[in-house]
């Protein structure tokens, strides 16, 4: 940013200019360096045309000067500095009294003249000094008007954000959905606060939260019982199990509600199809946050954080974009999962996440590094024709159901050791640029690398395969002898 001069040094060089002038002035008077009769009859001839040119120069040069400075976006306005008013008036007086020496001539209709060319000089100096003051009170009302349209705009801000909050702690849901909405319309009209309003949707979802008992997601507190679903004669429940009444199912019936409201909020405002609704540059802080029906299928955002969120039924990411991190760490899905077609632009994490259910990472693109270590996989897995820019590991990762990897890019190294391929695990036209390792890694079905192509080489020590005849298709001089993988030597 430009740092403006101090207001003393300011006035500092305008005394220093006049008195410049004033000097320069005197000298030329003193050492005759001007003809002044020449010179007043040139500019008794031009009289009119001269303090036309210095009014409107002056003018001109002020209202620039002052469209400068009104152009900073100050909203507190500075006094109005009168000192250059004392300046400009006993100013105003010498000009006019300097014209009227030079053109004093020898007659009296000279004198008149020269009288009217001083008077009327001193008056355009003063025509200058008033556009000045003039210019100077427009831009002070301007400030004010911006001044108070800021202070209106700061004050409707808190008392909606204030009123949002109070309606995000009520009791009733449709409160609580109202004070969301509220968020949602502040953040529409108030770009800078995007960012905050979605940070406060994202604490609403990181607040705990127990589905209702008989749902799907409720598979996860089978200690929980619906008191309704006891007999009258039955006069104690089991061991560890708790009794919910009517009132807290409905309670947190209307909780998913509330929940299902500010996901739709998000998804709503990262869908840049919409461009009249979409929110640029938005991060989503959801670490440990219960997510029911979570989607963000084409959307874009610039960061995801869903390290420990456990996510309720299907999840959609298929075609999301993420700028920047995207951290699914120690994630639980407990349904279905999509990352079909997602494009990773940064670095991806999904160590320690656990998948219940199908989980699609077909035609993926991961730009940049890959972390699926220590994850599991219950159901099948599908990378197929995903594309791996820079280092993937799958250290250590159970897949426990199919694990298809046909057609895949990895174009730097990959690691698999110690991976664990409970199903069939299919390689098949999968291109490998970088080192891969295989070491450790355990077989327990059918592996199929057909197709395959292998840039840098491939490690396959001290892999277990328990299914001996299961009829795999390893990569080109690989096979099967004694239980080992060896490379060189003919099959079994």
């Amino acid at each position: 940013m430009k740092r403006e001069m101090p207001a003393a040094r300011r006035r500092g060089l305008g005394l220093l200019a006049i008195g410049a002038v004033a000097l320069l002035a005197a000298m030329a008077v003193g050492f005759d360096w001007v003809d002044w009769s020449t010179l007043g009859r040139w500019v008794r001839a031009r009289v009119v045309l001269l303090l036309l040119a210095v009014t409107a120069g002056g003018c001109v040069a002020a209202g620039v000067r002052l469209l400068l400075r009104g152009a900073r976006t100050e909203l507190t306005p500075r006094p109005f500095s009168w000192w250059w008013v004392g300046v400009a008036l006993p100013l105003s007086v010498t000009v006019g009294s300097a014209v009227a020496a030079l053109l004093w001539g020898d007659t009296r209709a000279e004198h008149r003249d020269a009288f009217d060319a001083g008077w009327k000089s001193a008056a355009a100096v003063l025509a200058i000094l008033a556009a000045l003051v003039t210019v100077e009170r427009l831009r002070l009302g301007q400030r004010e008007h911006y001044r108070l349209l800021a202070a209106d705009e700061a004050r409707e801000i808190n008392e909606l954000s204030a009123k949002a909050s109070e309606q995000l702690g009520n009791d009733k849901a449709a409160v609580r959905i109202g004070g969301l909405t509220d968020l949602e319309r502040l953040a529409q009209i108030h770009v800078d606060l995007r960012q905050t309003v979605v940070d406060r949707i994202c604490a609403y979802l990181r607040g705990p939260y127990r589905p209702p008992p008989g749902s799907r997601e409720a598979r996860r507190y089978p200690w929980e019982v619906p008191i309704e679903d006891y007999s009258e004669s039955q006069n104690k429940v089991e061991s560890g199990e708790q009794l919910i009444d009517e009132q807290e199912i409905a309670a947190r019936r209307l909780e998913l509600d509330v929940r299902r409201t500010a996901q739709q909020i998000l998804r709503r405002h990262l869908t840049p199809e919409d461009k009249d609704a979409f929110w640029s540059s938005i991060s989503l802080d959801l670490r440990d946050a219960s997510l029911v029906e979570f989607s963000l299928s084409n959307c874009q955002l610039a960061e995801g954080d869903f390290e420990g969120a456990t996510f309720y039924r299907m999840a959609g990411f298929s075609g999301t974009a993420f700028e920047n991190v995207a951290d699914f760490d120690r994630a639980t899905f407990t349904d279905e999962a999509s990352f079909a077609e997602a494009r990773f632009h940064t670095s991806a994490f999904f160590s320690g996440a656990s998948f219940a259910d199908t989980v699609s990472f077909r035609g993926a693109r991961f730009d940049e590094s890959l972390r699926f270590v220590y994850a599991e996989a219950a159901s099948s897995i599908d990378f197929e024709d995903a594309q791996f820019k820079r280092p993937t590991g799958f250290l250590s990762t159970k897949f426990l159901g199919d694990a298809r990897f046909k057609g895949a890019k990895f174009l730097d190294w990959v690691d698999f050791g110690d991976t664990f391929f409970r199903r069939r695990a299919v390689f098949s036209n999968a291109s490998f640029v970088g080192p891969v390792n295989f070491e450790g890694v355990k077989f327990g079905a059918r592996a199929t690398f057909d197709g395959v192509l292998i840039g840098e080489g491939i490690s396959f020590e001290d892999v277990v395969v328990t299914n001996v005849k299961g009829g795999h298709i390893w990569p080109p001089s690989w096979s099967l002898k004694d239980g080992e993988l060896v490379h060189g030597a003919s099959a079994d």
